[in-house]
């Protein structure tokens, strides 16, 4: 048998999906750090990172051993893809999305009222049709 992949993956959908949520709840319960890619992206004052600098950033957090990087920026994602083991896309429809298209970001990380957790959801993932799980190795282990 073939030991197990390591936990590096990439959780990918619209904003408001629920990705914070499900990294979040992975990462805890699988003992792994999880990289938000909207404090790669920003400054924590609100300003755009240079993009060259945020790809070196997902860079070298990608070369590390186990990770869950989560967010909408698909230029950021691509450069973790290459030895990323899951690839996890939340693929809602926009009208089932909670208004997280006007949510700020990154200073509030999670609405107040918000629940976390799994039921933090909402039960938008609803089956297959709204969850897609791509698994294959890695191009580097």
């Amino acid at each position: 048998m073939a030991p197990p992949l390591p936990t590096r993956w990439v959780v990918i959908g619209n904003s408001g999906s629920g990705k914070s949520t499900l990294a979040e709840c992975l990462g805890t319960a699988l003992s792994v750090p999880v990289h938000d890619l909207d404090l790669v992206h920003w400054h924590p004052d609100g300003v755009k990172r240079d993009e060259d600098e945020a790809r070196e950033r997902v860079a070298g957090i990608a070369a590390s051993d186990a990770w869950i990087i989560e967010g909408v920026y698909g230029w950021l994602s691509q450069v973790a893809l290459a030895r990323a083991t899951l690839l996890i896309w939340l693929d809602l429809p926009v009208g089932g999305l909670p208004g997280g298209f006007a949510r700020p970001r990154p200073a509030a990380r999670h609405d107040p009222g918000r629940p976390e957790g799994p039921a933090g959801l909402g039960g938008r993932i609803s089956g297959p049709d709204h969850l897609v799980v791509v698994h294959r190795p890695p191009a580097d282990p």
